[in-house]
């Protein structure tokens, strides 16, 4: 099955101040998030944080008032959050390295929903994982802690081969040797769902 068409969902501007306050009453996240996006955002994570804020809220709007399927609000959702993380990963200086990032779970699969963790894996050549290592903590800062603007998405990278037992960072062999000869049942059918986001194409195929 492929991915679904994704549309652009209404923009806020575009609801009643009625609706406004109705849906501010009923998701006080929703309020939250408004009351935050009412400031300027100045530096590239308030910015980012600002992005996303202003994506969910949108999403949330748009299932609320049921302005559009479930399925397109999902379809939707998940390229506003693959942005996301293109976004930081070109900022955090990891493109310009041999390193591919794959989504596995809700995300890989296209389902990822509003209240959702973001299920990674990083691999990365052994030659770039010197020069990788503190470009994947600004990558994982930008994305995942949490400000003055709240946080942008709750990263998981326990699905990595070793799960939180394994290197943070995996190369194509160590990949390779723990799906052929170590990985579980459950761990090969989670590779079901991944799907390559962004990164070296070497690696990609």
């Amino acid at each position: 099955m492929g991915k679904a068409k994704v549309v652009a969902l209404p923009r806020l501007v575009s609801y009643s101040a009625s609706e406004m306050e109705a849906l501010k009453k009923a998701s006080p996240a929703f309020a939250r998030y408004l009351k935050i996006l009412e400031n300027s955002p100045t530096d590239f994570m308030s910015k980012l944080r600002a992005q996303r804020h202003q994506a969910w809220c949108e999403a949330v709007a748009a299932t609320y008032f049921e302005r559009a399927s479930t399925k397109a609000i999902c379809a939707w959702w998940n390229r506003q959050v693959e942005e996301l993380l293109r976004t930081a990963w070109t900022q955090s200086g990891l493109d310009q390295i041999s390193c591919a990032l794959f989504a596995l779970g809700k995300l890989g699969a296209g389902e990822l929903n509003l209240s959702s963790d973001v299920d990674l894996i990083l691999v990365c050549e052994s030659s770039s994982l010197a020069q990788a290592t503190p470009l994947m903590r600004e990558f994982r800062k930008f994305l995942g802690e949490t400000t003055d603007w709240g946080f942008c998405l709750r990263l998981d990278f326990d699905l990595r081969p070793g799960g939180r037992l394994g290197p943070l960072l995996t190369t194509p062999e160590q990949f390779q040797d723990y799906y052929w000869s170590q990985g579980e049942t459950w761990e090969r059918l989670a590779l079901v769902r991944m799907n390559p986001l962004i990164g070296a194409q070497s690696l990609i195929r």
